[in-house]
């Protein structure tokens, strides 16, 4: 049996999501419980160690309270743990690093790194109404240096009450790089800095299911 397992290396985000965990919905700073800490290669390493035995599918790099790329030692994370899995996964809100990482990652990792892109908007105020803190120019360039090197993984774009008319503008940006897009409708109740409501109301959901149905994509 193939297993996936799921690790959290950094509670460091430039980012202000205001339905995430780690964002005071109030101030967008970081909320006051959490200490922010890159966890440490070495204990990372030693507790891989114990999965020697188990046949790994994947080890998956999440961004529950940060996000993966902001740890400064990424690059040894992932070769660590190619070492005891087939596959490295990355969730990340793309708008980290430079260009050349992701060219470079892509070619010498190919099918071994997968990297999950998340992105919530085809222009960079749209993004910004959830993606608060994230150059969306500098999220798309590294998407784009990645996907056109061969890279493996895939876009994947939150449908909110304020994006849901972009989501063929972001498939015909998604072909343009060349990535798969995946959509998810935002059913978690929040309000925006510009006063906005994220959930999605079920008419802009029935609405949206029409839209996709002009890229044969059912959500």
């Amino acid at each position: 049996m193939n297993h996936s397992i799921e690790f959290a290396i950094t509670s460091y985000c430039q980012a202000k999501c205001r339905a995430c965990p780690r964002t005071d919905t109030s101030t967008g700073d970081k909320v006051n419980w959490l200490n922010t800490q890159h966890m440490d290669i070495n204990v990372f390493q030693n507790n891989i160690k114990s999965f020697n035995e188990i046949k790994l599918k994947d080890i998956n790099f999440c961004g529950e309270l940060g996000d993966p790329m902001m740890h400064p030692d990424i690059d040894t994370f992932i070769y660590s743990s190619l070492e005891y899995a087939e596959r490295v996964t990355i969730s990340t809100n793309a708008g980290l690093r430079q260009p050349v990482w992701y060219e470079n990652s892509a070619k010498k990792y190919k099918d071994k790194l997968s990297m999950k892109f998340a992105v919530d908007g085809s222009d960079h105020e749209t993004n910004w109404h959830y993606r608060e803190g994230v150059n969306f120019e500098r999220a798309i360039d590294n998407m784009t240096a990645y996907f056109t090197n061969g890279g493996i993984g895939k876009w994947k774009f939150l449908i909110f009450d304020w994006n849901y008319h972009q989501v063929i503008d972001a498939y015909n940006l998604a072909n343009k790089i060349g990535c798969e897009i995946e959509y998810a409708f935002n059913i978690r109740p929040f309000i925006n800095t510009s006063g906005l409501q994220g959930r999605i109301s079920q008419q802009n959901i029935e609405y949206t299911k029409e839209l996709l149905k002009e890229i044969n994509y059912e959500i």
